[in-house]
């Protein structure tokens, strides 16, 4: 007799569980086999964007490489700002564990993939320190999304000890600060070397003496000839 299943969504999570991927092979696959979501969570993440560029005001101006320009941002709100990875993240991870499906929320081999793209619990660190590096919550929708999945985040992997659980909570309790980075050292400027002078040339003894009509020995073969005629 067939084992019976309270519903499809319980019927479901069982194949899921009796078929564990590993991680790789759950990414790879995620969007062939379940193109609908992917869809899904490719529109939500932008519109989500979209609201966030609006409210931070930020206009791409990028190359939109042979795309018009309007369909191009519209596409891409956040194209080639520096937080747009991060504000990816928080909405398409958020959205994942608010649908809280096993095809959104998946267990695998080496641990849990959300929305068929990322290990959540590695997250935190990064989505802190950027939310503060480029004020993102100045953004109403962001910080509204970021909040919310900072406690999800805590309540689900809070426990790890790592610098991403130690990251999301002193960000819930105010007390999370940007390390300063320090400013790359300055290459030494080495002066240019003098350049050797010619060296003096000083006569020598016997050419002194010559110039001054002096010989080897100090008399000069006309002073000696001279002597000769007295």
């Amino acid at each position: 007799m067939k084992k019976k299943h309270a519903s499809p969504k319980l019927k479901q999570r069982a194949y899921m569980e009796s078929k564990r991927w590993n991680a790789a092979e759950w990414v790879e696959n995620w969007d062939s086999r379940y193109p609908a979501h992917t869809a899904e969570r490719r529109e939500y993440v932008r519109n989500i964007a979209s609201k966030v560029a609006e409210e931070i005001g930020y206009t791409p101006t990028f190359e939109t490489f042979g795309w018009p320009r309007e369909k191009y941002a519209a596409t891409f709100p956040l194209g080639h700002h520096p937080a747009e990875e991060t504000v990816g993240y928080v909405a398409g991870t958020l959205y994942a564990f608010r649908k809280d499906t096993p095809v959104w929320v998946h267990n695998v081999s080496e641990g849990i993939i959300v929305a068929g793209s990322h290990f959540p619990d590695v997250l935190g660190y990064q989505i802190v320190s950027e939310t503060h590096r480029y004020n993102l919550e100045i953004s109403p929708t962001y910080s509204g999304l970021y909040r919310e999945l900072l406690g999800l985040l805590d309540q689900r992997f809070g426990n790890n000890r790592d610098r991403h659980s130690v990251a999301i909570k002193q960000e819930l309790a105010g007390q999370f600060v940007l390390p300063v980075e320090s400013e790359p050292p300055k290459p030494e400027v080495k002066k240019p070397e003098p350049k050797p002078s010619a060296p003096s040339i000083e006569p020598t003894p016997l050419e002194e003496q010559r110039s001054y009509g002096l010989g080897t020995f100090g008399i000069t073969r006309t002073s000696h000839a001279a002597t000769h005629e007295i």
